[in-house]
């Protein structure tokens, strides 16, 4: 409902407007709401008044428990992932000067990792420190990206495809800004168009500053929860698919049992 405050504060919301930018979260919206919506259909499973009729069709107590159990699980993996996102960023945030250019270097690298391997690879990301304090003195945080710098750069020339590793968005320019920050010697970016031109397409959303980096392990506890978050829907379906069957739309009677499980009263469930 309206906030009855609105008007008189409109002043000083519009004086806020200019304050801090939201923070970046590791909650996705429709997923929290989905898990609402199989936490309330695990409670109704539950209920004396329908939990007999579903076991007859197979949604037995151990069904129901594993629905409620996911849901738990998927709430924790989520809970992990806004830590390590605390952790991430205050890692970034306590390095100063010359160490915070290397850690945000490094953090954009592992960023561009994470796109290429979290989903296909992951135990490529080790290549990457991803999953380690990359800072905790200043001689490891130097060989980490001395270690990322020299994977990344050419073998031969400026061909980037001659490296250990080529990565999306990560350009002859930015390993060479790496370099340069170790007090490596760049490599000369002659004739480097070629070579750089196939990550132009892919550099446009990674060659903004390191703002929008997945921390750390957050990635593969996002994919953890995502695949969670799928079977949830899965399960819990199954559980509407039979409380339709149940009690079908096309008796009056059953319209409580079908609000209690989230089923319209006018049609089939469709999923």
């Amino acid at each position: 409902m309206p906030d009855p405050s609105s008007s008189s504060s409109s002043s000083s919301s519009s004086s806020s407007s200019a304050g801090p930018a939201p923070t970046r979260s590791a909650f996705n919206q429709s997923q929290l709401e989905d898990l609402e919506l199989a936490e309330d259909i695990v409670t109704e499973a539950r209920k004396t008044a329908y939990k007999t009729a579903l076991a007859a069709r197979d949604i037995t107590t151990p069904v129901v428990d594993a629905l409620a159990t996911l849901c738990l699980n998927a709430r924790l993996k989520t809970s992990e992932a806004v830590q390590e996102d605390t952790a991430a960023e205050a890692q970034t945030l306590n390095a100063t000067g010359l160490e915070r250019q290397i850690v945000l270097a490094v953090q954009e690298i592992q960023a561009a990792a994470k796109q290429k391997y979290a989903r296909r690879a992951p135990v490529q990301l080790q290549n990457y420190f991803i999953g380690e304090r990359i800072n905790p003195n200043e001689a490891t945080l130097h060989q980490i990206a001395f270690t990322v710098a020299t994977r990344l750069t050419p073998r031969t020339g400026t061909d980037l495809n001659t490296a250990d590793d080529k990565l999306p968005g990560i350009t002859l320019t930015k390993i060479n800004t790496l370099r340069g920050l170790i007090a490596l010697p760049s490599i000369p970016a002659t004739g480097s168009s070629s070579s750089s031109s196939s990550s132009s397409s892919s550099s446009s959303s990674s060659s903004t500053t390191p703002s929008g980096i997945v921390p750390e392990e957050a990635v593969a506890d996002r994919a953890q929860r995502d695949a969670m978050i799928r079977e949830i829907n899965d399960r819990r379906m199954e559980i509407q698919f039979a409380a339709d069957a149940e009690w079908p739309y096309t008796t009056a009677t059953n319209a409580t049992a079908r609000a209690a499980f989230r089923l319209t009263r006018t049609r089939p469930f469709g999923g």
